[in-house]
């Protein structure tokens, strides 16, 4: 039975079983920005997750580039926050810029891509609730609807300085 686990650590340099392929979804800005949040650690770990972003020349809401990496590693590039940057107004109210439609058809592709690529797991930072301004409870509902029922263990991050 697949599980949802939450760890303390970093999400660029996951644990897990060595002989599962380990994706990192994440969720990026649909103009080809990239340099703040979660990325700045992925660019560190994978520069090549960075490399390919950015020369993706086209970043279509919902859909996912996955970037081969280290040994047994995969960068998903998961296009579903629309422009950068807060709200205009400055305020936390308003229509934050992760889109969730796009999200979800990401990460089905993500699913699907797990699911005809061999052995799988999930690990991610908590994409989606960070820069890009999204409810947590809503991604998570949809990691257990999305990868965690249909058989996929997720292994979600915590930054040390940041656990709850």
């Amino acid at each position: 039975m697949a599980t949802l686990s939450y760890l303390k650590g970093d999400a660029t340099n996951p644990g897990g079983d060595p002989g599962k392929t380990r994706i990192i979804p994440h969720v990026c800005n649909s103009l080809g920005k990239w340099g703040a949040g979660f990325v700045l650690q992925v660019s560190k770990a994978f520069p090549e997750a960075e490399t390919a972003y950015r020369s993706m020349g086209s970043y279509e809401m919902g859909s996912v580039q996955f970037v081969p990496c280290a040994k047994g590693v995969v960068v998903a590039n998961m296009i579903a926050q629309w422009g950068i940057g807060p709200l205009r107004d400055g305020s936390k109210q308003g229509c934050p810029p992760l889109r969730y439609g796009a999200l979800f058809d990401a990460m089905f592709k993500v699913a699907y891509w797990a699911e005809h690529n061999g052995k799988c797991e999930i690990h991610c930072p908590r994409f989606g609730a960070g820069l890009a301004g999204g409810d947590w409870r809503v991604i998570e509902a949809l990691i257990q609807h999305l990868w965690v029922s249909p058989g996929l263990d997720v292994h979600v991050y915590w930054p040390e300085r940041a656990v709850p």
